[in-house]
Parts: structure tokens; C-alpha cells; sequence
């Protein structure tokens, strides 16, 4: 006899369904509408302009579709990390995902808004996830100090030397 689906599984299998389905019409709709790429463009000219969204999209369904297969094999529950690296994980109450939820929302739209314009993408950037890491509970200074410019580094990597993409500098930047 099989143990009922939690409750917040299927919620969150249902949420994911939702984000798959909005990023199917990112994809198919919102892109093929907004970027539009020259008439015989080919990879000989360089990356056409939708490649960038395309390849987000797609890494995105990745993203999702791991998450869901994680959450249909029982692999993953609604635990996270204590900071501490060692013992058992801590249960994530619904408040307190909530919570985690609101702030990571607050943290975006900063970053957005306020950072990236400022500090331009790079320093935001490092700042966001540093900051970030931090109110999510990350108490291993090694942690701290190395992910987020390593994050950085693979960002800058991507877009402006893999895709020729430049980020914003931020006015206290601009030459």
C-alpha cells in the first residue's frame, strides 16, 4: 500500500507545470514575436538575436523538468541546507517558505531596479547573490566569498564573450 502524495509536492508539481507551460509560450510566442532575426541569417554571420532567448528557455525547461523528475522519484523533499554542512536538514515550514519566497522577490526587484542601474551588472550582480546567500541562511564564509564571483565570472563568460552580449555598466561606471 503506497503513502499518500504530500500535499505540498503536488503543489509544487502543479506550480512547475504552470512555469513549463509559461516558458512553452516564451518560447514559441513571446520570442518568435519580439526578436526578430534577419532573413537567412546563419551561424556563419555570427548567433542570430533569439539564440540568447532560445538558449534560456530551453535551459530552463531543463531546470524544471530535472525538479519534476526529482520530485516524482522522491529524491528531493522541503528540506534545505542549515549552513552548517554536517547533520540533517531542517524541515522548511509553509511560513518560512513564504517568507523565503517574499525576500527572494524583494532581492530581484532591487537588483533590478536599483543595483544594475547603479552598480551596472557585474558589481549588482556579485552584491545581489552575496547578499542573497546570506538572508537565505549561508553561514560558510567560503561559501560567501566564493560562489558569487564565480556565478559572475560564468555570466560574464556566457554573454559577453561567448555571445558577444554587453551587460550594463551602471552609471557610477560609465565612461
Amino acid at each position: 500500500m503506497s503513502a499518500a502524495p504530500d500535499p505540498n509536492m503536488r503543489r509544487e508539481m502543479i506550480e512547475i507545470g504552470v512555469l513549463f507551460v509559461a516558458n512553452l509560450v516564451f518560447l514559441f510566442v513571446v520570442v518568435p514575436l519580439g526578436i526578430e532575426d534577419p532573413a537567412r541569417f546563419g551561424f556563419g554571420e555570427g548567433l542570430p538575436p533569439s539564440f540568447s532567448a532560445d538558449l534560456v528557455g530551453a535551459l530552463v525547461a531543463v531546470i524544471l523538468g530535472g525538479r519534476f523528475i526529482q520530485l516524482l522519484t522522491g529524491r528531493v523533499d522541503g528540506y534545505r541546507a542549515t549552513g552548517s554542512g554536517a547533520g540533517p536538514a531542517e524541515p522548511v515550514e509553509e511560513g518560512q517558505r513564504l517568507q523565503l519566497s517574499l525576500i527572494g522577490m524583494a532581492a530581484a526587484v532591487l537588483f533590478a531596479v536599483i543595483l544594475v542601474p547603479v552598480l551596472g551588472f557585474y558589481l549588482g550582480a556579485w552584491f545581489f547573490l552575496f547578499s542573497l546567500l546570506g538572508l537565505l541562511g549561508e553561514t560558510r564564509l567560503l561559501h560567501l566569498i566564493v560562489l558569487p564571483p564565480v556565478v559572475v565570472l560564468l555570466v560574464w563568460g556566457m554573454f559577453d564573450r561567448l555571445l558577444s552580449v554587453r551587460l550594463p555598466s551602471g552609471v557610477l561606471f560609465d565612461g
